[in-house]
């Protein structure tokens, strides 16, 4: 097998094929490249992976009215014009993409050329990349049963993957590597690949009364943050192979709702605080959380300072409450979804 990736523009679509990158090189694939966007996270995690990288031109697909959606069609078909070139040089056997509008011209090039190619689908609510891509894929795998509906005999339920290092997290190396205190309790704030501002200002405003009573993980976003370490505080851009003790070490995680963060707490069974961001798709992840009680969902827009220390001193001040968040949020993603998506690459 020879195995051509591609998503981008967050680290949201990224986690998961690199997920499936790992393990498809155990069954002797040859993983031929990822092609991402110029100006995503990507680039870093995918090369420290072992794996090239290929940047085309992208434009971000928008469902609301934007002057730059002007220009979309024009990189798109810049894109695709780069997508025909790299897929005929590098002679893929099949094409794997994780949504992400940069995954559209790639995939439209592929089926021009006759290589098969597989879409996934993270969120609850379809992606405007995977809509537009369905008519040139063989197949679409999806983390929700519900998704089976809208995509048809394409569909395939696999569940969202997760890197299988996440597993291997040690809470006491933890400690000693961000230098944590032994008796405390412990808060992981993810604000995503390409960080939250309202998170990080949210975090920053909150920190003398949070440090009062728990001690902070944070990672920021690339350039959002000055990283650093001061008092119950350790700030990191973005936390890569440190993730696993991370989580490892936490009593408690504050996210956002993309999906791959919400997988990944899923098979951790990390109780959460979401904060989803406004007029997107992760309201809609937030949504079935909230709904299945498997995380403490917040609205941004009505959040203040003194809400946000408050949810966080009650949940820490109660381990039946966090358990039972753990407990629900673990049946939200299947722990074989990594098996069930190998499968499918290997059938086609």
């Amino acid at each position: 097998m020879r195995i051509l990736l591609t998503g981008g523009g967050t680290l949201g679509p990224v986690t998961p094929l690199l997920a499936l990158a790992t393990e498809l090189k155990k069954e002797n694939a040859s993983i031929v490249g990822f092609i991402g966007t110029r100006g995503g996270p990507e680039k870093n995690l995918v090369e420290k992976s072992g794996i090239k990288f290929f940047a085309i031109a992208s434009g971000k697909l928008r469902r609301y009215f934007d002057l730059r959606t002007i220009f979309v069609p024009f990189f798109i078909l810049i894109g695709f014009v780069q997508s025909l070139f790299l897929l005929t040089k590098l002679k893929p056997t099949i094409v794997v993409s994780a949504s992400g509008y940069v995954g559209v011209p790639v995939l439209i090039a592929a089926w021009i050329l006759k290589i098969p190619s597989i879409t996934h689908q993270q969120d609850v609510r379809p992606s405007l990349a995977n809509q537009l891509a369905r008519s040139f894929v063989k197949k679409i795998t999806v983390t929700f049963e519900a998704s089976l509906n809208i995509f048809g005999k394409k569909a395939v339920h696999t569940g969202n993957p997760i890197r299988t290092e996440l597993l291997s997290g040690n809470a006491s190396r933890a400690r000693a590597e961000f230098g944590l205190e032994e008796n405390i309790h412990t808060v992981l704030v993810l604000g995503g690949g390409t960080g939250s501002v309202f998170i990080n200002d949210l975090v920053e405003k909150s920190l003398s009364e949070l440090t009062l009573f728990c001690q902070i993980i944070h990672s920021t976003g690339k350039g959002k943050k000055k990283p650093g370490s001061m008092n119950r505080y350790h700030a990191f851009e973005l936390l890569t192979d440190n993730l696993a003790d991370a989580f490892a070490v936490a009593d408690l995680v504050i996210a956002r709702a993309g999906m791959a963060t919400i997988s990944e707490l899923s098979v951790l069974a990390k109780p959460a605080i979401i904060i989803p961001l406004v007029g997107t798709h992760q309201e809609d992840n937030a949504k079935l959380l909230g709904d299945r009680n498997a995380a403490v969902v917040l609205s941004q827009n009505e959040l203040t300072v003194t809400e946000f220390v408050k949810k966080i001193k009650e949940l820490l001040d109660d381990p039946a409450w966090c358990s039972r968040l753990s407990l629900e949020i673990k049946k939200i993603n299947p722990s074989d979804a990594l098996v069930r998506m190998m499968k499918v690459v290997k059938e086609i």
